[in-house]
């Protein structure tokens, strides 16, 4: 895995990445509105800052491209500047890209830019993006509670944050321990999540909704079998699988029945000035 500058002539394979499958827009601060831009204005704006890469930059997965990185300044006089993060292919989840990515990033911008902070928001509603952000060795700063209010519920929004002097050797701070306030905190954000998708998930119509109960509660209890009950493994394997689901309904993947499951399914990945993956 990769960080680097767009290569001549990619626009049109770049977009093509970030709109063929919009998985990630459903995580992606859904709350602010989507709204796809044309190849033109695609090329013209995001592709040329990919193609400086001043504070945007590609991640390829073996030779090939799967999301971005980015930074923006929230005031830039006082040197106060947010990380941001999206991997756009969504068949790569789930395999640790995101919060190595987030790292070579962080490493750079501390490199390059007179900052002591780098900073990152996201959700309550993305327990993808929060593990990423403790992985990657950010620290959980802040929560403003109940202030993304989405899909008929309210969701907090959280600051994460890693100084400067805390970037040193290794590279990768240890993450939370299992009896530690983030790691406590990171659980029960998991389990709430989880409670919360999975009623979406099996809501409805009763025709139209057992498809996806029933290939979830299977793969629950495999994840269950193979993770151990209980472990942060496990949740955060569910939370992945409930992810693709909704996605998957969603988009009207799987017929009918998905078309007419997927019209309430899916919370939000981060946001928008809140950037994942």
């Amino acid at each position: 895995m990769t960080l680097d500058v767009a290569p001549p002539g990619s626009a049109e394979l770049l977009y093509k990445l970030m709109t063929a499958d919009e998985t990630w827009t459903l995580y992606n601060g859904p709350y602010f509105g989507y709204q796809r831009p044309s190849f033109d204005e695609f090329r013209e704006r995001r592709f040329k800052r990919l193609q400086a890469g001043d504070d945007a930059q590609v991640i390829f997965l073996e030779g090939r491209p799967v999301g971005e990185v980015s930074f923006y300044w929230e005031s830039e006089s006082t040197r106060w500047l947010e990380a941001g993060i999206a991997i756009y292919d969504s068949s790569v989840w789930g395999r640790g890209i995101g919060h190595r990515a987030l790292q070579q990033w962080t490493t750079r911008l501390f490199e390059r830019l007179e900052v002591e902070r780098v900073g990152l928001t996201t959700w309550s509603g993305n327990p993808g993006m929060m593990t990423c952000a403790l992985k990657a060795g950010y620290r959980l700063e802040g929560r403003l509670r109940k202030v993304r209010f989405y899909q008929g519920e309210y969701y907090d929004s959280l600051r994460y944050g890693v100084l400067r002097s805390e970037w040193g050797e290794p590279l990768v701070p240890a993450s939370p321990s299992s009896d530690s306030l983030e790691a406590r905190l990171l659980d029960t954000e998991l389990l709430d999540t989880i409670s919360r998708m999975e009623s979406r998930l099996c809501a409805g119509e009763p025709h139209a909704v057992p498809r996806w109960c029933e290939v979830y509660t299977a793969l629950a209890a495999r994840f269950a079998e193979d993770l151990g009950a209980g472990s942060r493994e496990t949740l955060l394997a569910r939370s992945g699988a409930l992810m693709m689901l909704q996605a998957l309904a969603e988009n009207g993947i799987g017929g009918e029945t998905s078309r007419r499951a997927g019209g309430d399914i899916g919370p939000g990945r981060a946001d928008a000035r809140e950037k994942s993956p």
